[in-house]
């Protein structure tokens, strides 16, 4: 289980949040924001059996969704990532395969993918 609370640095601001849920697979951290709205970031994990000739897998996410005042208007930033570990596979391979596509998440190709860049 990961510490509360959590640390999420956006911007250059680190935000602390606090685990507000948690069950056996999934946890839910939550801070206010000043000036209005708030940061949410979200662990969950789901084991996915065998269909077929498809082998099952283990499934891990995290999701981060800000919440910000801007003028008038709420709007709501989301990002997330998903990994997936196959059934009688190694955790340090999925895990770095994760971490070599986080790698590419720099500020340059976000703003570049979000202006239509493939």
């Amino acid at each position: 289980m990961f510490a509360t609370p959590l640390t999420i640095t956006i911007d250059g601001t680190g935000h602390s949040l606090t685990r507000i849920n948690q069950d056996g697979y999934s946890s839910e951290y939550f801070t206010r924001l000043a000036g209005g709205g708030e940061v949410r970031f979200k662990i969950r994990n789901v084991s996915q059996k065998a269909k077929g000739s498809t082998p099952g897998n283990s499934r891990h996410s995290a999701e981060l969704k800000m919440t910000r005042l801007e003028g008038d208007t709420l709007r709501t930033y989301q990002a997330y990532f998903v990994f997936t570990v196959p059934e009688g596979g190694d955790n340090v391979h999925a895990a770095k395969t994760l971490v070599g596509t986080l790698a590419f998440g720099t500020l340059a190709n976000a703003t570049a993918m979000s202006n239509w860049d493939n």
